[in-house]
């Protein structure tokens, strides 16, 4: 699995009738120090745990961790990309972090469909977020496909 820029994943042309229960995407990402930089100055979330390295060093997490909602915010881009795609859209999502994310760490991002609903053109995916075999965060997300 190659590391992809989000500019450059395949826009799948999604409808309702091309999904199963069972059907997975996921793709890979590393999560360096710009891409956090310039996600805290998107969202006005500059908190040193986040940003400043000396400060990480002294908390429980030696580490800058990166936003918990930028790892979610990869969940739109797997909904309006690759499954279901075109005509998709994220109506709701829940998670739980489980293990921080570091800068610099490599996770992959990665939904199952669990539930098709066909009258109401609705999917509910199971989304993942592993660093490895670690699973970091896990929730569920239902997404609607507009016809």
């Amino acid at each position: 699995m190659s590391t992809p820029s989000l500019a450059r994943l395949p826009l799948s042309e999604g409808s309702i009738a091309n999904h199963a229960v069972g059907d997975y995407v996921a793709f890979e990402r590393t999560l360096d120090a710009a891409l956090v930089d310039a996600y805290a100055d998107l969202i006005l979330d500059h908190s040193p745990l986040h940003v400043d390295e000396t400060y990480a060093k002294t908390t429980t997490f030696e580490r800058r961790v990166v936003h918990g909602m930028l790892l979610t915010s990869h969940f739109s881009s797997i909904v309006g990309m690759l499954m279901p795609g075109r005509n998709a859209l994220l109506t709701s999502i829940e998670n739980d972090y489980a293990k921080p994310v570091y800068v610099g760490d490599t996770v992959t991002f990665s939904a199952r469909v669990v539930q098709v609903d066909t009258a109401r053109s609705r999917l509910r995916l199971s989304c993942i977020v592993l660093r490895g075999h670690e699973v970091c965060a896990r929730g569920m997300a239902l997404v609607e496909v507009r016809r």
